[in-house]
């Protein structure tokens, strides 16, 4: 089974217990377009569910952090996708959209680029098996807009929403 996060406004349920979650300690990670921002957002989650361990191989690699073209909703630019047997996630593949302006975003601009280290963060998230929370200062929450930085760092919701899935 599969689901799939359309950014910047996401159609994923957000799950009611028990959740789908990964099983395992670690994950491998594969993200050669986006390497930097990919294991920035990955630290993020550091103490929040399996530990991510960068990984060449992407072929071989549990998550897979790729651009390219969505398929989906349009005016879309990022989209998760999960595979599970169960409730344990098995593999999960992350594709921002090859056609959205991504950069490194700070408070002085440039307002008009989807930060992608604040994207990477939500959508590894979802990686992880979070659903979505209310609060707009939290990655987790269902939107996102050019300039946006507050997603780059988990906000209490996120880590009690985090915790709740791994306790």
């Amino acid at each position: 089974m599969t689901l799939a996060c359309l950014l910047p406004a996401c159609a994923a349920p957000t799950w009611q217990p028990p959740a789908p979650r990964w099983e395992r300690d670690s994950l491998t990670v594969c993200a050669p377009a986006a390497w930097l921002p990919a294991l920035t957002a990955a630290r993020a989650w550091d103490g929040y569910g399996p530990e991510l361990q960068p990984t060449p191989d992407c072929d071989g690699a549990d998550v897979a952090i790729a651009e390219g073209p969505l398929t989906g909703a349009e005016d879309s630019i990022a989209q998760t996708t999960h595979a599970w047997a169960g409730l344990e996630i098995v593999s999960a593949s992350v594709t921002l959209d090859e056609a959205t302006d991504f950069g490194e975003v700070n408070e002085f601009g440039p307002a008009r680029l989807y930060d992608r280290q604040s994207v990477l963060v939500h959508e590894i998230g979802h990686v992880l098996g979070l659903g979505h929370v209310s609060d707009p200062n939290a990655c987790m929450y269902e939107r996102m807009w050019p300039g946006r930085i507050t997603g780059r760092d988990l906000a209490q919701a996120d880590r009690d929403a985090a915790g709740e899935l791994y306790p």
